[in-house]
């Protein structure tokens, strides 16, 4: 298992990326369907959410291991090198590879808590890789008064393709 907390405060609106421990929260989450490939619609966090000085309410839920704030996201079945020029943007990526939902495992998202200290969870559980039964899963938990992401990977099963966690502006 490993664990990253990406944190706000760093000049310019940035974030800063500090090891935290394994702490991923149990969740009784909302399902998310999703074909191979898909991007949800647009889903509530729950609270505002500053991402890079600008803030969202809602967000989607790729199937391959990543959220956006971006309505006009590709939901691309391979990672490339972040940051890039090209689409995803406004994504937090905990697992970005070719998975495929729709052979198994569980998507859910589900926000926590009371104001101001409320948390959206996102988990992928057992969520296979494109043609394989190895699985991911993760917890991606953004936190509303502090901004802070953090990913709580629990399971990233050896596959032919290679993974990206991190995050992008637009």
């Amino acid at each position: 298992s490993s664990q990253l907390s990406i944190t706000t405060g760093v000049a310019g609106g940035g974030y800063s990326v500090i090891q935290i421990p394994f702490a991923p929260i149990s969740s009784t989450g909302t399902a998310v369907t999703l074909g191979d490939d898909a991007l949800s619609s647009a889903l509530p966090i729950g609270f505002n959410f500053n991402f890079f000085g600008k803030t969202y309410n809602q967000f989607s839920i790729c199937s391959n291991g990543f959220i956006s704030f971006a309505g006009n996201t590709s939901s691309l079945l391979s990672p490339v090198a972040i940051p890039n020029t090209g689409l995803p943007n406004n994504m937090i990526a905990a697992a970005w590879q070719d998975l495929n939902p729709m052979a198994g495992g569980n998507i859910t998202y589900q926000t926590i808590g009371i104001t101001p200290n409320q948390k959206l969870l996102v988990d992928f559980t057992n969520v296979p890789h494109f043609g394989s039964t190895s699985t991911v899963t993760f917890q991606i938990t953004l936190c509303q008064s502090t901004n802070v992401i953090e990913i709580h990977t629990t399971n990233m099963s050896a596959s032919t393709y290679y993974s990206m966690e991190g995050i992008e502006m637009d």
